[in-house]
C-alpha cells in the first residue's frame, strides 16, 4: 500500500511534536541550542532505533545527547507503508523555546 502525501505529512507533524516534547523534557537537551538532522527507523510499538545523525550540530557532546534523549522515546507507530529510514531535522534553543 502506498502512503498518500498528506498522510506522511501528518505523521511528519505528528511526530516532530512528539520528538521535540521528548527533547525539551530531558534533563540532558532541556536547554541546548542546537542544529541537526538524524535518520531513524520506527518500531511498530513505537520505539525509535537505527537513530544515526546525518547532519552533526558541530558538538560531539551535543549530538550524541540528542541521540540519548531520542532512543529513551516512544512515539506514535509509523503508518503502513511509510518508507524508513526517516530523515528529522530538529532544532534546540537555549531558552526553551522549540524553533524560530
Amino acid at each position: 500500500m502506498r502512503l498518500l502525501s498528506a498522510e506522511r505529512l501528518a505523521y511528519y507533524g505528528l511526530l516532530e511534536e512528539e520528538l521535540y516534547g521528548y527533547l525539551h523534557a530531558s534533563a540532558g537537551t532541556e536547554r541546548l541550542n542546537f542544529s541537526l538532522i538524524v535518520h531513524l527507523s520506527i518500531d511498530a510499538d513505537g520505539t525509535l532505533s537505527d537513530v544515526v545523525v546525518h547532519r552533526s550540530s558541530g558538538s560531539t557532546k551535543t549530538d550524541l545527547l540528542v541521540i540519548d534523549a531520542l532512543l529513551r522515546a516512544a512515539v506514535s507507530p509509523p503508518p503502513d507503508g511509510l518508507q524508513q529510514p526517516l530523515a528529522v531535522a530538529l532544532r534546540g534553543m537555549r531558552n526553551g523555546q522549540r524553533r524560530p
